[in-house]
């Protein structure tokens, strides 16, 4: 990641990438609503397409 912070849903700031495994990357992510320190799961890209999959994540 960029030295640049991704923010998303104009309220998480991702800081670091804890873990990620096949289906998905987990972020250390701040929460600037509730000011407080939270985990964010992303789905990657590739499953993100499928809709069966969508449902079950």
């Amino acid at each position: 990641m960029s030295s640049e912070l991704v923010t998303l849903a104009q309220r998480y700031v991702l800081e670091s990438r804890i873990a990620g495994g096949g289906m998905a990357s987990v972020w250390r992510a701040r929460d600037e609503v509730l000011a407080r320190t939270v985990a964010i799961k992303i789905l990657h890209p590739h499953l993100s397409e499928d809709d069966q999959f969508l449902e079950r994540f």
